[in-house]
């Protein structure tokens, strides 16, 4: 039932998924704001919104009302359940010079998603996520990695990031993508524009990332500088 990874497929479904998702994904920011002060339907929407990946990993386009399904309601307990079991075990993991903690977030990251998708206890979730992560761990971190620095890009990032996740889920799970997406494969230019397109966003998040560094650092040297020759 358990697919392999390739960095390359999960690159290039996050990039044709995410952008074909663009705008219902931020429908979805939108309208999770503005109903996020609404006792009850708030709950919906926030499950919602942590097990967007799972929608996305249909391959198809999701629509923003979707959030408001009563369907993510009945999952309340098991939600809260599941999440709280997460951090018991992540929290004190991470006193242990970080690196468990991170072993133990990978492990359990789509047990969340596995609670309102595959209708499982929060335990048995815990244990399909942890079962379908082994093996898979050094790709899963290196696409949040990536993910952590193309998020540098305002938006768009964190949508390719998110569409991702959705690719790694489907790919663990099983989850059949559309007909759509799979009769059309994927061509050697797509290919070659994807892997132009990943080249610029990891130059343009380099670019940022030291534009950044050097304004919080030249900034206060600057400083000092007129400061000492003032003396």
């Amino acid at each position: 039932m358990k697919k392999e990874l390739n960095f390359g497929e999960i690159t290039l479904f996050a990039i044709e998924n995410g952008f074909r998702n663009f705008l219902p994904i931020l429908g979805c920011i939108v309208l999770w704001v503005l109903t996020i002060w609404i006792p009850y339907v708030n709950v919906g929407t926030t499950i919602a919104m942590t097990t967007l990946p799972v929608a996305l990993s249909k391959g198809k386009v999701i629509s923003p009302l979707d959030i408001f399904d009563e369907s993510y309601r009945k999952y309340m307990g098991e939600f809260f359940l599941v999440n709280g079991l997460k951090n018991l075990i992540i929290f004190p993991a991470l006193m242990f010079m970080i690196v468990p903690g991170i072993v133990m977030f990978i492990s359990y990251f789509f047990s969340t998603m596995i609670v309102v998708d595959k209708r499982k206890s929060a335990s048995e979730a815990m244990k399909l996520s942890l079962e379908a992560t082994d093996g898979h761990k050094w790709t899963i971190f290196f696409w949040f990695l990536f993910s952590l620095v193309i998020s540098f890009i305002p938006v768009i990032g964190s949508v390719i990031g998110l569409a991702g996740v959705g690719y790694i889920y489907g790919q663990l799970s099983g989850e059949k993508r559309s007909s759509e997406s799979s009769e059309r494969g994927t061509t050697r230019q797509e290919k070659k524009v994807a892997k132009n397109f990943i080249w610029v966003l990891l130059i343009s998040s380099v670019v940022l990332i030291i534009s950044v560094l050097v304004y919080f650092l030249g900034v206060p040297l600057i400083k000092y500088y007129q400061i000492i020759n003032s003396l």
